[in-house]
């Protein structure tokens, strides 16, 4: 009630009436908890906030980017973000305004096919938005990447639960990641993260946010069409999910005037990081889950590991 003028000023003469709280974070996240506040006010007036908080300080990385965006011009128009409210750094929790609309991902389990390929020329120019910001003079970090020795810890523990997993990992290959644009990029750029309300695109979830290649973005967006287990997108032939995937690449590069063949080349190197830190993640779900969760459980994180470290070298044989 007290934050009430500070979150919404335009509400300054109605009352609060009503809050509905619920925890919207899956289970398997651990580490962080994601709330969502349904506030009800007198004249009929909803307001829906999300409080998400973690203990790594990534919240506090998410809360910089946010405002930097919204002092750029995603506050209005059809390339948004939800609007940032608060951060406490004692709790490291961040405090934003739900966006409205469905996540891509959504769209793309119930939409047609035409639609899809309209929301996907949208999200490309979010992108494009936000990587033709030019954020000199601002404070921004870089944006946030496994190390070597992250990589190597996890896989090394991953190898002693089974010798299925013995893939030698060729780690060179990110010192070649380097790229002559760098650029504010979301890092974290799949269906799951856009949330889109008619024309509208929202990017949300900046916790991976900051100065990198805007191929970390290409690669992430486009990967998603090529992941091994993927319920979302497998009710399209894998030639659909091909038509996608270009549909969303050539819309990029056309409002960026770039060589749309040239890119797409260019991306292998960059998604098969994307596909390792995927892997690297359904590790470390695995491994911490590997005393607790049943034998199907364990198998198929197992499965996915392999599948997609098997993407990994494939792409790496293709940079």
């Amino acid at each position: 009630m007290n934050r009430k003028r500070t979150y919404f000023p335009e509400l300054s003469g109605e009352s609060l009436e009503s809050i509905e709280i619920e925890r919207v974070s899956p289970d398997w996240a651990k580490n962080t908890c994601v709330t969502k506040y349904i506030i009800h006010f007198s004249g009929n007036t909803i307001k829906s906030i999300r409080g998400t908080a973690s203990h790594n300080g990534l919240k506090q990385v998410a809360w910089g980017i946010m405002q930097f965006l919204w002092r750029q011009g995603f506050n209005s128009g059809k390339t948004r973000i939800a609007q940032p409210l608060d951060f406490l750094p004692e709790q490291d929790a961040l405090f934003y305004e739900e966006a409205p609309g469905i996540p891509l991902v959504s769209i793309m389990q119930t939409k047609s096919r035409d639609e899809i390929s309209e929301r996907l020329k949208d999200v490309a120019a979010w992108l494009v938005a936000l990587h033709e910001l030019n954020p000199l003079g601002s404070t921004l970090p870089p944006a946030r990447s496994v190390g070597v020795d992250e990589y190597r810890k996890v896989f090394g523990d991953l190898r002693e639960t089974g010798p299925e997993i013995g893939f030698d990992l060729d780690l060179a290959f990110l010192d070649t990641l380097g790229s002559p644009e760098v650029t504010l990029i979301h890092n974290d750029f799949y269906p799951g993260n856009i949330i889109i309300d008619a024309t509208t695109v929202f990017g949300i979830d900046f916790e991976k946010s900051g100065m990198g290649s805007p191929y970390c973005d290409l690669a992430t967006m486009t990967s998603w069409f090529e992941l091994p287990v993927q319920d979302s997108t497998s009710i399209f032939a894998q030639g659909e999910l091909k038509g996608f995937r270009r549909v969303f690449l050539e819309s990029y590069c056309q409002l960026r005037h770039l060589d749309s063949d040239k890119t797409i080349r260019n991306l292998n190197k960059y998604l098969a990081k994307v596909f390792l830190d995927q892997a690297y993640e359904f590790a470390i779900i695995y491994l911490e889950g590997y005393k607790n969760s049943n034998e199907h459980v364990r198998d198929h994180y197992r499965r996915m590991v392999i599948s997609l470290l098997d993407k990994f070298e494939k792409k790496l044989s293709l940079k």
